[in-house]
């Protein structure tokens, strides 16, 4: 192996002893062709009698290299063979020639890498439009047998803002998950055939001649967001077409911890009219009456039996008050939509001690003249026909007259001490009590303010939460 090594060396510096010998070939051609400049110059000599060798140079003109030799060992040529004498002026263009011929090479060389270096990025393809993903489906809408509810018919129509969520109106069917929550529409009447309207109330120890249909208590929220509906769009000076049960749609979650149906109106809407704004209010207590009818087997009989403050409502929107006042609370339209048949039974008494309260800090005469206009004339009579009623008017240390004022206040002792120490009446069923006995007490003490212009302060509104 160190012989290999040996004989790869030896062959290296025989091929450079080559080498040198061309170049300086080279370099004598280059200045025989040159010539020069003075032919008497005498050539320089080294110490030991000699020509002293230049630096050999081969040029290329194809491809413009200049290649010098590194060894001057090299400048000697074949056996006998010396150098041409060369002059000073020739060598000195040779120099200028040698250092002009290097800057072009460098300069271009810089021109290359800087052009590769900050070559200019290429240009992008453009970008296709980007299309936004529909969004996914809910849970409720990937249910078995939901099918999407929009028509492109509906969507170029202006349909009613009774919902946050403006939607088209759904697909003639009994019955669909809603799309947009866990909600289920019905259609009205078979909404109502599910979940009856009213109900026939019985309260403890009430003698039957006081037994009255009344509203199921998660309806009278309900019909009071139909009324609100209705009235928020007179207000935005727009009105309905046509309200019926066909497109009259209720919304419900039955399986919610709250039973809270909620109902919508499909119905195109157009500039609002005086005659527009009544006959919406007309076919809202049409709607309210065909859906308790719905409700029942003997409509007939029901609406017969209706507790009286819901047939004074109904009675009110088959002719509606639309008179106007700088103060809303003033307008006939507020009593519609905040009617004490809506309220719910918890808020009855909230609502009767706060007309009491209210009528007790005006003037005496004032409120002496709104109690003459409570309802019922005995009664006392009334009071008579029930034990615990009869023991508020009788057996308690308070005494009441005949005339309106005892009855007022009578009313105001009974809603403020529903119960006593081991009374067999919870407090609802005091509520349910007084209301079957005098149902029209909230609905006229309301009316007698409104036109006392008391309902202001009163703000009913609040009461219904």
């Amino acid at each position: 192996m160190e012989g290999a090594r040996g004989r790869r060396g030896g062959g290296v510096a025989r091929s450079a002893a080559e080498d040198g010998v061309r170049h300086h070939q080279a370099r004598a051609r280059f200045f025989s062709k040159v010539g020069d400049a003075d032919r008497g110059a005498q050539p320089r000599r080294r110490r030991g009698g000699g020509v002293a060798p230049l630096a050999s140079l081969s040029i290329s003109e194809s491809h413009r290299e200049v290649c010098i030799p590194s060894s001057s060992a090299a400048v000697e040529g074949t056996a006998g063979e010396t150098s041409p004498p060369v002059s000073d002026a020739a060598l000195e263009v040779w120099r200028r020639w040698l250092r002009a011929s290097t800057r072009r090479s460098l300069s271009s060389f810089m021109d290359q890498a800087s052009s590769e270096t900050h070559a200019p990025p290429p240009t992008p393809r453009p970008s296709p439009p980007r299309v936004l993903p529909p969004p996914p489906l809910s849970a409720a809408r990937r249910a078995k047998g939901c099918r999407t509810a929009v028509s492109s018919a509906s969507l170029s129509r202006n349909y009613s803002t009774s919902s946050t969520n403006s939607q088209s109106p759904p697909e003639p069917r009994d019955s669909c998950r809603d799309d947009r929550s866990l909600d289920i529409w019905y259609t009205a009447k078979e909404f109502v055939k599910k979940y009856p309207v009213v109900l026939f109330a019985q309260p403890t120890d009430t003698h039957s001649q006081f037994h009255r249909w009344v509203y199921q208590e998660w309806f009278k929220p309900t019909v009071r967001s139909l009324l609100k509906c209705v009235s928020d769009h007179h207000a935005s000076n727009l009105e309905f077409q046509e309200i019926t049960t066909e497109n009259v749609k209720i919304f419900c979650n039955a399986d919610a911890p709250q039973f809270i149906p909620r109902i919508k109106i499909y119905c195109e809407t157009r500039k609002a009219t005086y005659e527009g704004r009544k006959q919406n209010f007309v076919q809202t207590g049409e709607l309210i009456t065909e859906l308790i009818k719905s409700s029942v087997d003997n409509p007939t009989e029901v609406l017969d039996l209706l507790s009286e403050d819901i047939k004074d409502k109904l009675s009110m929107l088959k002719n509606p008050d639309l008179s106007h006042d700088a103060d809303p609370r003033q307008c006939g339209v507020y009593i519609l939509v905040n009617h004490p048949s809506m309220l719910r039974r918890e808020m009855q008494s909230p609502f009767y001690l706060a007309c009491y309260d209210l009528l007790m800090s005006v003037d005496k005469r004032i409120a002496n003249r709104a109690f003459r206009k409570l309802p019922y004339k005995n009664w006392q009579s009334r009071a008579l026909q029930h034990p615990l009623l009869k023991d508020h008017l009788i057996n308690r240390r308070s005494s009441y007259g005949r005339d309106k004022y005892h009855q007022a206040r009578y009313h105001r002792n009974v809603a403020s001490h529903k119960t006593s120490w081991k009374s067999k009446y919870k407090a609802e069923e005091v509520d349910e009590i007084i209301h079957h006995h005098f149902p029209m007490i909230l609905t006229r003490l309301m009316k007698v303010l409104s036109k006392m212009k008391l309902l202001i302060r009163l703000t009913l509104h609040n009461f219904f939460g």
